[in-house]
């Protein structure tokens, strides 16, 4: 198991409806053992790379709201490939995110004019 300290990085964009809406980018976040070593990074893809050259990739199959209504919806990542030799070729990955969002409102202050709202 892993822990994982990092940021999401969201952009500001109109949604179906044309309404300011904070859209996922990326995560970057440090990948730490049991012991608090650094062992490797997640970025976009989503990706699990690792120290030792091995990585994953995953995509969502599922997600559900957070029980804390401030934090992001939890994922479900299903695998999609591995790749390297190391401890991320025999990985199954299921992690489940309490990242904080941000309200919207201030991205709708920075679009109102340019979006028309």
């Amino acid at each position: 198991m892993a822990r994982a300290r990092g940021i999401q990085i969201y952009v500001c964009r109109p949604d179906a409806e044309g309404k300011p809406a904070w859209t996922l980018k990326a995560p970057e976040a440090e990948l730490f053992d049991e012991q608090g070593k650094s062992i490797g990074k997640h970025f976009g893809g989503p990706t699990w790379q690792l120290n030792d050259g091995s990585q994953v990739t995953g995509k969502m199959a599922a997600k559900a709201d957070a029980p804390d209504s401030q934090a992001i919806p939890w994922l479900l990542v299903t695998v999609t490939g591995n790749s390297g030799s190391g401890k991320a070729e025999r990985c199954d990955v299921y992690p489940a995110c309490e990242y904080r969002r941000r309200t919207c409102a201030a991205c709708h202050r920075m679009h109102s004019a340019e979006w028309g709202s």
